[in-house]
């Protein structure tokens, strides 16, 4: 994500809706990283968010596994750093599936506490994502088409 301003304050805000409701415009333009090489991009009202973990869920050593769904799904992370002024990362990694690269990464090195991939599966299967983070609460959506 890439946001200039100047003479105003602003928050981003990325919301989770209950399962099964559409994604609202500002979720919609979250969405980032989209490969040319994949099929087109499915219409934004299809797209619904498929998971969800925290940190409280994983901790800061741990994986998710998720079943894919085709042409797209996009993983987004947050991260809200426990102690700003200390430094805090959070790092994934696909390591079974089709997809095998780095997933979302953040730090306290970069900036912005929101980050994306984009995955586009020939066909639905498992993966797994392993996530280490240290010194940051994080949330992890899952998004695309239901099957």
């Amino acid at each position: 994500m890439e946001i200039e301003s100047f003479g105003m304050s602003w928050i981003v805000d990325l919301i989770a809706p209950k399962d099964g409701m559409p994604l609202a415009d500002d979720q919609i333009d979250a969405l980032s990283g989209y490969f040319s090489s994949c099929p087109p991009r499915p219409p934004e009202e299809l797209l619904r968010v498929l998971g969800r973990w925290t940190s409280t869920d994983i901790g800061d050593f741990g994986q998710v596994s998720f079943q894919t769904s085709v042409p797209a799904n996009y993983l987004i992370v947050e991260a809200v750093p426990i102690d700003p002024k200390r430094p805090w990362d959070f790092n994934s990694l696909e390591t079974q599936g089709e997809w095998r690269n780095l997933g979302p990464k953040l730090s306290s090195q970069t900036d912005g506490l929101i980050d994306s991939t984009a995955l586009c599966p020939s066909t639905s299967e498992r993966h797994r994502l392993n996530i280490e983070s240290n010194g940051v609460d994080w949330t992890l959506w899952q998004i695309g088409v239901p099957r």
